[in-house]
């Protein structure tokens, strides 16, 4: 199996597997994500919205119906900002519906979240910006007809992708995507985002939620302890 080593080559392998033309692209860091530019065009890349246990809940949300509750920590070396709109962004996909209503209660560089969204669905999510580290997350969905979960339900460290026992000792591997062989867990998504975004996916639409979800942000961080509510405050 050829190992890939870096997010070019990832992205390379991927349009070549599907004898797609790769066009020449260029990625800028903003504030809170990345940002693309490709033939004119330029998007947001939501590289954390590609990692497999968030498809896995995205996938399986129809299980349990709507309204339903999501509940959920996260741990990261991002900026705490950059955390919410995540999270935010994650649950907005995941319940199919807007925010409509946000409150942050914050202690330095950690924050309890809670939201509304317009389809009645509820959000309740810890944050913290170490600074440092892999990131680390837990979402469980709930409702009437039962819990979904991405960790096992007595499980905050991730299991890896594939645990190999052999005669010299307990090997692991991060590996979650066949192709991408070799990628840490998130270029991995970078390249599959890179793709999904340059093949099929919609700028403009991506952009303007971006945009919403950045002025839902900033309102509710200079709002600490105070309801927001769109239509009045974002």
């Amino acid at each position: 199996m050829e190992k890939v080593y870096t997010v070019e080559e990832g992205v390379k392998k991927l349009f070549a597997l599907r004898k797609q033309v790769l066009p020449d692209y260029e990625i800028l860091q903003g504030k809170r994500y990345k940002i693309i530019k490709w033939n004119g065009k330029s998007a947001p890349l939501f590289s954390f919205l590609e990692h497999p246990k968030i498809l896995g809940l995205t996938l399986k949300r129809e299980i349990l119906g709507r309204p339903c509750a999501m509940t959920g920590y996260s741990v990261d070396n991002a900026a705490l900002d950059a955390l919410l709109f995540r999270e935010l962004l994650i649950a907005e996909n995941c319940f199919c519906s807007e925010v409509n209503k946000v409150t942050v209660f914050r202690s330095g560089n950690s924050a309890n979240v809670t939201a509304k969204f317009e389809n009645d669905a509820a959000l309740s999510v810890s944050l913290h910006a170490a600074g440092f580290g892999d990131n680390l997350f837990k979402h469980e969905f709930f409702n009437t007809q039962g819990m979904i979960s991405n960790r096992s339900v007595d499980t905050v460290i991730p299991q890896q992708a594939l645990n190999v026992y052999t005669a010299s000792g307990y090997e692991y591997f991060t590996d979650s995507n066949y192709a991408l062989y070799g990628l840490a867990p998130s270029d991995a998504d970078e390249a599959v985002a890179i793709y999904a975004v340059i093949t099929h996916g919609d700028a403009l639409k991506d952009s303007a939620t971006a945009e919403r979800l950045d002025r839902v942000v900033d309102v509710a961080l200079k709002n600490v302890g105070k309801c927001v509510v769109k239509g009045e405050d974002f």
